[in-house]
């Protein structure tokens, strides 16, 4: 009926679910189950940052755009992913900076990707320790291009809630 369980059939499965030991049982339980769509405003495809002697902030409940451009001269793009709504599988930035560094905080357990270079400065990827990213979780990719500066990009474990993917 419109793929809802009626309430017997949702007890049987929920119980399957808490004896469920390992990915195979869970898959079976869920077997069936329509897969959601998307639902919500779209995430826009493409964002452009552009600063001029200052720096632009992403930071609290945010929605990421799947192309995030940037420019800056004599500032920088600030990135706070910890609480950041993530609509797609990957998210790819592209800065070029004229004086100035991308900083970037970024949860444990999402895949993170930095590249690019600075000609007086660089990119650093800094992390407490080792942590695998999430299975199907997001990535981000940052290529980070600057002329004196470069990239800070820090993976923490949030104390903050972890970003969000726009499907339920």
């Amino acid at each position: 009926m419109h793929g809802r369980l009626t309430l017997e059939e949702f007890s049987a499965r929920l119980d399957e679910l808490y004896r469920a030991r390992d990915d195979q049982a869970l898959a079976a339980v869920l077997r069936d189950l329509p897969v959601p769509q998307e639902s919500g405003p779209r995430i826009g495809r493409r964002s452009w940052l552009i600063t001029l002697i200052g720096s632009v902030q992403r930071r609290g409940p945010w929605r990421v755009a799947r192309r995030v451009f940037g420019f800056s001269l004599l500032g920088a793009p600030d990135f706070d992913f910890r609480q950041a709504v993530i609509g797609d599988a990957e998210v790819r930035i592209v800065s070029f900076s004229i004086v100035g560094v991308l900083t970037a905080i970024v949860p444990a357990g999402i895949d993170v990707e930095l590249r690019g270079a600075g000609l007086v400065g660089g990119n650093d990827l800094m992390t407490n320790e080792l942590v695998e990213p999430a299975p199907n979780g997001p990535r981000i990719r940052i290529w980070a291009f600057a002329l004196i500066g470069g990239a800070r990009v820090r993976q923490v474990r949030s104390e903050l809630a972890a970003p969000r993917n726009a499907a339920p």
